[in-house]
């Protein structure tokens, strides 16, 4: 068994945490508060001065699933797209030490104990449901989010650690997705990490449906083909050429059937210092008839359901 917290509304208590990840309360005694810290608060890094009174309680990850971003040594988590759980570790702090967090992070509470912050704060706190293990239980605890630096690079594992291997590779290209591979858990199970993913645009050319499945036969998938007067809608990431690699494997680029090539694509999110702009990315199509209407194709459930996540991004947080 392992002590751990359940903060219940307001009243905060002690309970044990089975190894199973479920929970079975004994007794209850008055706590500080719990923080999860996923940036350089974290053992190991600069700010982690900041937590040494604090008592450790694990390491853990968030329950849903936000997106990293990080200029230089900094992340930001932002509730604006839905990448991955963010991996950190979770304190118990007093008031004075959250004080000073708060004032770390520019974090500025408002006077009335709303439980609101100033609008000149630059990370806001929020309780969100916290996971230790691999159990499904979730407790709420203190996170610190930042909704003001989304146009950095992101680091899509959601672990800090890994911004050295992922933000410092000079090998990173646009990749422009229009089928499953616009959903990011396709991409990240595909294991082709990436640093940027953003709405995207092909002017030009048309999505078809000539791709016939070998796996599943009567079932077919996405491409593109260069027409004029038509757009295809995408989303465009950017990833380092291992990832490419591993892209090309599922994509089945082999034999001359399937063709890399660049075109222009129109990058279509709006940043308050940038207007939109136009990139050379690379995408790719298979070289084979398209025959209007006389071939009926069928889509997998599971293609469908990558393609409407991924297509979140055009509508909503994604």
């Amino acid at each position: 068994m392992r002590t751990s917290i359940l903060l219940n509304g307001v009243v905060k208590t002690r309970i044990e945490r089975i190894t199973d990840g479920s929970f079975a309360s004994i007794k209850i005694k008055t706590m500080q508060n719990l923080l999860f810290v996923y940036g350089t608060l974290r053992q190991n890094y600069g700010n982690h001065g900041f937590l040494k009174n604090a008592h450790f309680f694990g390491e853990a990850k968030t329950q849903d699933k936000f997106v990293m971003h990080c200029r230089g040594s900094i992340p930001f988590v932002s509730e604006s797209q839905a990448i991955s759980q963010i991996v950190g570790e979770v304190y118990e702090i007093d008031d004075n030490t959250l004080a000073a967090i708060d004032q770390l992070e520019g974090c500025y509470p408002k006077r009335d104990d709303s439980g609101e912050f100033e609008s000149s704060s630059w990370y806001v706190r929020k309780q969100v449901p916290i996971q230790f293990g691999e159990g499904n239980n979730a407790i709420y605890i203190w996170m610190y989010f930042n909704e003001q630096e989304t146009q950095h690079p992101i680091i899509s594992t959601g672990n800090y650690k890994d911004r050295e291997a992922m933000l410092h590779r000079q090998d990173r290209v646009w990749y422009f997705a229009y089928g499953s591979n616009m959903d990011v858990a396709r991409m990240l199970t595909r294991k082709a990490p990436f640093t940027r993913r953003i709405k995207g645009r092909v002017g030009d050319h048309r999505l078809v449906f000539n791709k016939i499945s070998d796996d599943y036969p009567g079932f077919g998938y996405a491409n593109i083909i260069p027409e004029q007067g038509y757009d295809v809608m995408g989303v465009l990431y950017e990833v380092n050429a291992d990832g490419l690699l591993q892209l090309d494997k599922y994509e089945g680029v082999r034999g001359g059937t399937i063709f890399d090539v660049r075109c222009r694509c129109l990058w279509t999110m709006e940043l308050r210092w940038r207007q939109p702009s136009t990139w050379l990315i690379r995408t790719r199509w298979r070289m084979v008839c398209y025959l209007r209407s006389l071939i009926w194709i069928i889509f997998t459930e599971a293609w469908m359901f990558w393609v409407r996540e991924g297509s979140r991004i055009w509508i909503r947080r994604c």
